[in-house]
């Protein structure tokens, strides 16, 4: 009698433990893992917008026929976008009075204006592969939450079950040595469907990432692996900070994820999930994963508008009205 009750009672809770360990893998996670995930289509664009030089202070010293119509911030602008040439043949066209140019101009503001239009694809179609990353990190997430949901509640069946056979066996089993073997047995397999429910949200997805936006503005390369050439540039200039010029966008950024996001105590394994190539995230670093590109996306979007304006006023060559 004993023997036959504490076999089942270990039969019972033990199936529920293992069930709660095998917790189906839903099929749509395999595209969403994929690594190409969001990887953009039009993605040559950027081999197109190349900065002109990299020697910014010899350009803003020596080019006169530049210092002498746009600011500073204008020239590294127009710089890092690579349309110097064309302003510079723009602004030839211009400093003709005769009227024998004006054709000639307005086909360099129109081609001046395409490679615009060229900047400004560029940076939302890298806003878009950012949102894209957010939405296959919340996918994910989801996939996580619900797959732990799923084990714990299988657990919790465990431990009722459990609970209920071990609270019914003193109604059994009248002697007070079976019974004290039955309730041991019954506390230590509750005592471990237990250990197991505090380990169930602990579950974690492996991810990588071929390409680190958020380790660009982390780790600052010298080359950026995952942002265009001339968007990278624009951030970790301090030229271009437009709330104070003492810090570059990129500072800015990884500086308010230290303090925010991170915090002082962060560990070397969250740096590594955040900014390096993947790892094993658990829901907590998928949610914080997604709160940083989030912020990313948003400083791009707003880089866009200022970009897009500041372009687009530069490609103005009619004289300024007295």
């Amino acid at each position: 009698m004993i023997t036959t009750l504490q076999k089942a009672l270990f039969t019972v809770s033990a199936t529920a433990l293992l069930c709660s360990c095998s917790v189906k893998k839903d099929l749509s996670i395999n595209t969403t893992m994929d690594i190409d995930y969001c990887f953009p289509v039009s993605s040559e664009i950027d081999a197109h917008i190349i900065p002109n030089t990299y020697n910014t202070d010899s350009l803003l010293q020596n080019d006169t026929q530049l210092s002498t119509r746009y600011s500073r911030k204008e020239i590294l602008l127009a710089n890092a976008t690579g349309i110097i040439p064309e302003l510079k043949k723009a602004l030839t066209l211009a400093a003709d009075t005769t009227g024998a140019s004006e054709q000639n101009l307005m086909l360099m503001q129109f081609k001046i204006q395409q490679k615009i239009n060229l900047i400004h694809n560029a940076m939302e179609n890298t806003a878009a592969e950012l949102y894209c990353e957010q939405e296959r990190t919340r996918r994910i997430s989801t996939i996580l939450i619900n797959s732990n949901q799923k084990r714990t509640n299988k657990l919790t069946v465990a431990s009722l079950i459990a609970g209920a056979a071990t609270g019914l066996a003193p109604a059994l089993i009248e002697k007070k040595g079976p019974q004290n073997a039955v309730l041991l047995t019954g506390g230590v397999i509750t005592g471990l469907v237990s250990l197991a429910l505090i380990k169930s949200s602990a579950k974690t997805i492996k991810l990588s990432y071929q390409r680190s936006f958020l380790g660009d503005i982390w780790y600052a390369p010298q080359k950026p692996n995952a942002l265009p050439q001339f968007i990278y540039l624009i951030l970790t200039t301090k030229d271009f900070n437009i709330l104070d010029g003492k810090y570059s966008t990129q500072q800015n950024i990884k500086s308010r994820w230290q303090i925010a996001e991170l915090g002082a105590d962060v560990k070397d394994k969250t740096i590594t999930l955040m900014f390096g190539k993947g790892g094993d995230f658990n829901t907590g670093d998928l949610n914080l994963k997604i709160a940083l590109l989030n912020q990313l996306e948003a400083a791009i979007k707003l880089l866009d508008t200022d970009v897009n304006s500041a372009l687009t006023h530069m490609n103005n060559f009619r004289p300024e009205p007295k």
